[in-house]
């Protein structure tokens, strides 16, 4: 336990020095930093991965001291370093996974390989989807960012007896992650929505579509729904809920034939 006479004079103390908190540039206009817990939602097929994979990846470039490690329930970590190469080479993802590629595209991504090279030692891959060993990976990696893709799809620490239960259990192992001081990313899976007609739809999304659990929208920092992209790849993520700012939505540009998502303002990218 800490009194407010504990915490008041380094906390003045840091105030008067002027430094900002910690963050760390990912390349797109999103708050990652230590501590903090974002949750990323979307329909199927709108992109969560590509762009929650970017983001830390990036992350790592852009912050030479940044070390992440991910946790992917869907896709191995050769599927996923397919679509990085396709997003940093510009190489399109179809003719890598076919390996039907021009010397052109063969340079692209001898290029794609010296920048994933630079961050190899820091980006790690988990091999299990167990809680428990997930963050004793984080901790022999020292890991600073954590991707887990998805949250639905995680084993708690500690086995409950419903669904409910157990995602309310990793909720609560997340947040102990970003307490100790990491930034969690967190995939989502949504719930259909019924429209005026009682359609079940993916539109219209928002807090409540969270499949699983009241916990996952109370337990984050922040949480953002991915829009699906209209046919020139625009889309909105959207921002429900920032519990350290003013939420606000960052229209994107997913150009799925490379993976890779950028701000429709250029000047927005960090």
């Amino acid at each position: 336990m800490k009194t407010l006479a504990d915490l008041l004079p380094n906390w003045f103390d840091d105030l008067q020095s002027g430094e900002p908190p910690v963050r760390w540039k990912c390349g797109l206009p999103l708050e990652m930093a230590p501590g903090r817990l974002m949750l990323l939602a979307g329909a199927p097929g709108s992109g969560k991965t590509a762009l929650a994979t970017q983001c830390v990846i990036d992350a790592l470039r852009l912050n030479p001291k940044l070390r992440g490690l991910i946790a992917n329930v869907e896709m191995s970590p050769a599927d996923l370093l397919d679509r990085s190469a396709a997003r940093i080479g510009g190489v399109p993802l179809a003719a890598i996974r076919e390996r039907q590629l021009t010397a052109e595209a063969l340079e692209r991504l001898a290029t794609a390989r010296e920048e994933l090279a630079a961050i190899a030692d820091r980006l790690a891959f988990a091999e299990s989807y167990d809680l428990r060993a997930i963050a004793a990976d984080a901790d022999a990696h020292e890991a600073d960012v954590l991707l887990l893709d998805y949250i639905q799809r995680i084993r708690p620490a500690a086995a409950k007896e419903g669904d409910r239960e157990n995602l309310d259990s990793a909720v609560n192992g997340l947040r102990k992650m970003a307490t100790a001081g990491a930034f969690v990313l967190c995939i989502s899976a949504v719930s259909r929505q019924r429209d005026a007609k009682g359609k079940a739809t993916y539109s219209d999304l928002g807090l409540a579509s969270f499949r699983g659990s009241s916990e996952l929208e109370f337990g984050c920092d922040s949480a953002f729904i991915l829009e699906p992209a209209d046919r020139e790849g625009r889309t909105v993520l959207k921002c429900h809920k920032d519990r350290h700012g003013e939420p606000a939505d960052l229209p994107l540009r997913f150009r799925r034939k490379f993976q890779r998502f950028d701000a429709s303002d250029p000047n927005a990218a960090q």
